[in-house]
């Protein structure tokens, strides 16, 4: 796993397989837009398929992740202007039913 910004929380459910990861985009960063946060999925892990989501405090957030394989890819859309929080969660399609 690769973070684009700093780390405030992670938490995996071993029986759901629901994961989730909070972290900081500070404001002005020199990171590069094209920077991703990389999430990689075991795949027999969620047999079919992961639902992603990701969700920022102000702005937007792109998801790159095809629903069957093992990266899942996050990038901001824009520059903050302030420290911005984002939430991601990864869950098992199977559980969606």
């Amino acid at each position: 796993m690769a973070i684009a910004g700093e780390a405030l929380s992670m938490h995996f459910n071993v029986s759901s397989s629901a994961f989730r990861l909070e972290y900081v985009v500070p404001a002005n960063t020199s990171l590069d837009e094209r920077a991703a946060t990389e999430i990689f999925v075991w795949p027999e892990r969620y047999p079919g398929g992961a639902t992603v989501t990701a969700k920022a405090d102000i702005g937007s957030m792109r998801i790159e992740y095809n629903g069957t394989g093992s990266l899942v890819s996050i990038y901001r859309n824009e520059t903050y202007p302030v420290d911005v929080r984002v939430i991601v969660s990864i869950d098992s399609k199977k559980d969606e039913a």
